[in-house]
Parts: structure tokens; C-alpha cells; sequence
């Protein structure tokens, strides 16, 4: 059996030498926009935010939802907590490949203000809906500090996913797709 994985082996690293087959892992490369995408992207974007605005204009009361009972409500909180743990799991499985792939990497030390945007974020929303009393006002700050990472990155994510080398070879339903292997730029 070791001489069947053996001679497979050896057979993906020819074709890999001949450029007939992708090599072990390919970097991702960012695609930047050009000049017409650039602005079609610009009018969509310009186009959501009005919409967005618009709605917001014309909603003159806030929009009741139905509250979950009990056991959704357990549920929620349960999916919630095992989608932290998960991701944990997730970002330390992936620190251990890198590891193994890289043993000398060494993290850089990136400083951002997550944590004082989050402060703020908490404070000012605890301010601006003490009206309502404090129990309103902790649980909106509380959601509202939450959610808004989620919210900010979301539309990003989808402009950076459609942009992106490996992700567009993989969808295969962009025209504009070159999927070469190599390390060079398309």
C-alpha cells in the first residue's frame, strides 16, 4: 500500500513540475476593481445606503417583534454560545497548522481599538436609550456592541469574497475568472 502512495506521490509532484497540476497551496491574491467596476460598485452601494435611508425616513414608529418563548429563547442562547466555542476551536486548530507549516512564524503584534470602539460603542448606546429605563438600556448596549462588528464588516466581506483569487477559481461563475496556479499575478 506504502508503494501505491508512493507512486502517487511521486506522480503529483512530476505533474506539478510539468505546471499541470496546482501546487501544494497557492497563495490568495486580491483582484483590485478597476475603473467601471469601481463605479458600478459606488452606484450599488450609493443605491442600498439610499434605500436604507429612505426606509428609515418613512418608518415613523418602531417595528414590533413577537418575543420567543422559553425554550427558543434557550435554544438561541445555546446556539449562540456553541458558535463561540466553535470559532475558539477553529482559531486555535488553525494557530496549530500554521505552526506545523511555518515552524519559526511568529505572530506580529497588531494594536487596534476594537476594545475602545466597543467601550464607546456600549457607553454611548447605554446613554442614548436610558429613557427606557436601565434594563432596556443594559440590553441594547449589550446587543447593540454585539452586533455591530457583524454589521459593519458584513457588506465588506461580500465586496472582499468577490474579489478574491482563490474564491472566484472555486465559484467558477465569474467570466473574468484566470485561475492559474502559479504564483504570478493575473
Amino acid at each position: 500500500m506504502s508503494e501505491g502512495l508512493a507512486r502517487a506521490d511521486a506522480l503529483l509532484r512530476l505533474a506539478q513540475a510539468q505546471g499541470a497540476a496546482p501546487p501544494p497551496y497557492a497563495a490568495a491574491h486580491w483582484v483590485s476593481y478597476g475603473g467601471g467596476e469601481a463605479i458600478l460598485l459606488a452606484i450599488a452601494l450609493l443605491v442600498v445606503a439610499s434605500g436604507f435611508a429612505y426606509a428609515g425616513k418613512r418608518l415613523r414608529a418602531p417595528l414590533g417583534v413577537t418575543r420567543p418563548g422559553g425554550t427558543v429563547a434557550g435554544f438561541m442562547i445555546a446556539i449562540w454560545l456553541l458558535a463561540i466555542y466553535t470559532a475558539g476551536v477553529a482559531a486555535f486548530v488553525y494557530g496549530l497548522q500554521v505552526k506545523q507549516a511555518y515552524p519559526g512564524f511568529v505572530a506580529a503584534r497588531v494594536r487596534v481599538g476594537t476594545f475602545i470602539d466597543a467601550a464607546v460603542t456600549f457607553f454611548m448606546i447605554l446613554y442614548l436609550t436610558r429613557r427606557w429605563g436601565w434594563k432596556v438600556a443594559l440590553a441594547s448596549a449589550v446587543i447593540g456592541t454585539a452586533a455591530a462588528p457583524m454589521i459593519f464588516e458584513f457588506p465588506f466581506d461580500l465586496i472582499v469574497m468577490t474579489r478574491s483569487r482563490l474564491i472566484r477559481c472555486y465559484i467558477g461563475s465569474f467570466s473574468s475568472c484566470r485561475c492559474s496556479w502559479s504564483s504570478s499575478q493575473p
